[in-house]
């Protein structure tokens, strides 16, 4: 299954998918076809100049041997007047062709015993023309182009009405020797490079999809992780405080269960799984949405100490104690973030201390230190224990955000923190100048 926070990145890349197969196929297409009407004007040509070496040939009473050498087309010729082949390399005429022979042959009999000279028509009266356009010549042999233009009777448009193409061949049919024969080529090299032109544009095609396919893939990856990450924190921040919200509910209900049977064990759980949820309830809170700074004076050492008291029967419950070192100092400050900032310290520390360790809090010189001896912090973790629902350990519960708003307090308040954590205990210390 298709995990849903994929949906967009998915339809982001099938649309660019789409897309650029589109263009690959439109360009593949339009070479294609350039590339096809090249080969068939070049084909055409060829033909049309070996049919006039035959006709000079016979003409001159030369021999055929040399036309009957190195080429890749078959010849036949039909004699008009006894109505025969004088040389036939094919047998499988098409009907097309077979009717323009019949045309000719009708018009060489009528025309036979006069003097007149005979007027062929040309061949597209009875055969549709080719769509092609006339050949590039500098795509042609030097000989063949010199031969063309020394040519009075070369006439392009002819040459191509007389090129017909059935199935796998092509054919040039033109009559020769005083036109009382009819000359046919064929050649299947058109379609075989028809052939190797269409597998070579479609290879081509799909490496270039290919590429293009792997390239949008990283692309919309990269390009989506940020959003993607972030999804899954939101995802895991969501499910993380649902189990917290449930948790004190559970440790309540359960309490008022068993309250009759030891009312001060009991009432001290309810207490403690109740101010739980304050805490959940105030980080959200503060998270969600932002209250305008409202500076008064503050004594801070008595602050931290009413915090602490705060924090007591919590830390109780793993045999947890404070140790404080409090110099007097008085600060003009925002109340609210700055009893935030020393809430989410001291119960990060709680969360993370072992079982009856000891956790210190000191102020001096403007700084505020609280060490615990626990959980220890990766170094190549401690720039990033300030994001927002990132979470190192998840076995001692917790969403991840006391931390990332112990940041965002004190860059409101101009406050520096910093942490260092070594093998024996992780220390948070927060500069009020």
């Amino acid at each position: 299954m298709i995990d849903k926070n994929l949906k967009y990145p998915l339809l982001v890349l099938l649309v660019y998918v789409c897309t650029s197969g589109a263009f690959v196929l439109f360009f593949g297409t339009f070479y294609y076809q350039s590339k096809k009407n090249d080969i068939l004007n070049h084909t055409s040509f060829i033909l049309h100049d070996g049919a006039r070496q035959i006709a000079y040939i016979r003409r001159t009473n030369g021999d055929m041997d040399g036309v009957f050498g190195f080429r890749n087309y078959d010849i036949n010729i039909f004699n008009l007047a006894k109505n025969s082949y004088e040389v036939q390399e094919f047998n499988d005429i098409p009907n097309e062709l077979t009717q323009a022979i019949q045309h000719l042959q009708k018009d060489f009999k009528q025309n036979s015993n006069k003097k007149t000279k005979l007027n062929y028509p040309p061949l597209d009266e009875t055969l549709p023309p080719p769509n092609i356009a006339p050949p590039d010549e500098k795509a042609l042999p030097e000989h063949i182009i010199q031969d063309e233009k020394s040519s009075q009777n070369t006439k392009p448009k002819e040459r191509i009405k007389n090129f017909i193409i059935s199935q796998n061949y092509a054919y040039y049919i033109a009559p020769i020797h005083k036109r009382s024969h009819v000359l046919i080529l064929r050649t299947n090299e058109l379609h075989k490079a028809n052939a190797r032109l269409f597998a070579s544009v479609l290879v081509i095609c799909l490496l270039s999809f290919g590429v293009i396919l792997v390239l949008s893939y990283f692309i919309v990856r990269l390009a989506y992780a940020p959003l993607l990450s972030h999804i899954k924190a939101l995802n895991t921040f969501i499910t993380d405080t649902t189990h917290e919200i449930n948790t004190p509910l559970s440790v309540i209900l359960m309490s008022l269960e068993m309250y009759e049977k030891n009312p001060q064990k009991y009432l001290a759980n309810i207490k403690n799984a109740a101010f739980s949820l304050s805490q959940l309830f105030s980080d959200l809170s503060s998270t969600l949405k932002t209250q305008p700074l409202s500076f008064e004076h503050i004594d801070v050492s008595a602050l931290i100490k009413e915090r602490v008291g705060f924090f007591e029967l919590s830390a109780s419950k793993k045999q947890i104690s404070f140790k404080l070192d409090l110099a007097p100092l008085e600060l003009t400050s925002d109340k609210f973030r700055l009893s935030k900032i020393i809430d989410n310290l001291l119960s990060n520390a709680i969360k993370y201390s072992f079982s009856g360790e000891i956790i210190s809090v000191s102020l001096e010189n403007n700084k505020l230190a609280i060490a615990q001896k626990g959980v220890v912090i990766n170094k190549q973790n401690l720039e990033k224990i300030y994001d927002k629902f990132t979470r190192f350990d998840r076995t001692n519960g917790g969403f991840g955000i006391g931390l990332s708003l112990v940041k965002r307090f004190c860059d409101e308040l101009n406050y520096t923190i910093t942490a260092s954590s070594n093998e024996k205990q992780t220390t948070f210390c927060v500069s009020f100048i």
